[in-house]
This record gives structure tokens, sequence and C-alpha cells, in this order.
């Protein structure tokens, strides 16, 4: 049923929820996984159902918990479906969550930045597209990028953030 659940999620969100299907970081927290890795990992588990949440109506992806709970559990159709072993994908994306974060930081030089500048007061709230050119951009392999711009003023921004991307020579970045 379409329609919005007191300011906070669709009603379609909350019917999902009633039927064990949530967003990434609420089923990473039932299951006691990384959100990271249920975001990259699971996507079998979410068989591209999106839902509305929040009061701006943010599209995010729900999760079958269920479906991840028997890959866990070393179910043979889990494991077929999900494309490998749990044990194995865990070990192999905190390896490499770990060679990110041992391989310092890495400066993207020369590149355009575009993010959402929020403006405006809680209640009639305003949002300006921002562009910038030849930026540097720091990835030290956390959560967070920092943008160097070409003056000189700098800032942060997560690198799940909507609205937020990086180009270079036109083709966007994977950061």
């Amino acid at each position: 049923m379409s329609g919005y659940h007191n300011y906070s999620k669709s009603n379609n969100a909350v019917s999902a929820e009633q039927d064990g299907r949530f967003p990434a970081t609420h089923a990473a927290k039932l299951l006691k996984l990384p959100p990271g890795f249920v975001r990259e990992r699971c996507t079998f588990a979410s068989n591209g159902e999106k839902h509305h949440v929040s009061k701006y109506y943010n599209f995010v992806d729900f999760y079958d918990t269920e479906a991840i709970r028997r890959w866990i559990n070393n179910d043979e159709d889990a494991i077929e479906e999900a494309g490998g072993s749990f044990e194995a994908a865990l070990a192999a994306w905190k390896e490499r969550q770990a060679a990110t974060r041992a391989s310092g930081a890495v400066e993207h030089i020369d590149v355009t930045v575009t993010w959402l500048e929020w403006g405006g007061t809680r209640n009639f709230p305003t949002v300006k597209e921002r562009n910038a050119d030849h930026c540097t951009v720091i990835d030290g392999g956390g959560k967070f990028l920092t943008i160097i711009l070409p003056d000189g003023a700098s800032f942060k921004k997560g690198r799940d953030t909507r609205g937020f991307e990086v180009r270079k020579n036109g083709k966007r970045m994977g950061l």
C-alpha cells in the first residue's frame, strides 16, 4: 500500500520490515555483520527491492535477513545463490578492507567533484548542487574522503553520500 508512515518510511518499507527485509545497516546489526559487507556481498538477498525512508524520501535497498541467515548457516541452495561460502566471502572482504587501510592515503589529482550543499531551515530545507574542477581528493581508505578545492579550501564527504561523485576525464571514479 502506498503512502508514508509517520514521516519516517513508506508503508511499503514498514511492510517489508514486518516480512524480515531491512536496510543494510539494520540487517547488519541484526546479523552482527559489517554494513559494508551486507551492501557489497549480499546483493543476492536484495533482489532489487528498494523503498523510501526518512522525511527526505531516500530510496534504499532492503535485504532479506532470512536469506542471509541461510547463507551463514551453510544452506546449499543459499551458497549456490550467493556464489560461494559465507566464511570465504567474509574473510576475503575483511582482508580487502585491511589492505585498503594499510595501503595508506591515495591522492587523486585534477578531478571534478560534484556534491550537494544543504541550507535553509529544518522545516524548509534547500539544496544546491555544487561542482568544482581541478580538485584533489585524498582517499585514506576509511569512510570519508577529503576534498581540496583549487582555492585551497577543504572539506570531507562520506564516500557513500548521496549526490557526491568524483570524475576524472569525464569518467566516474569508483571511490
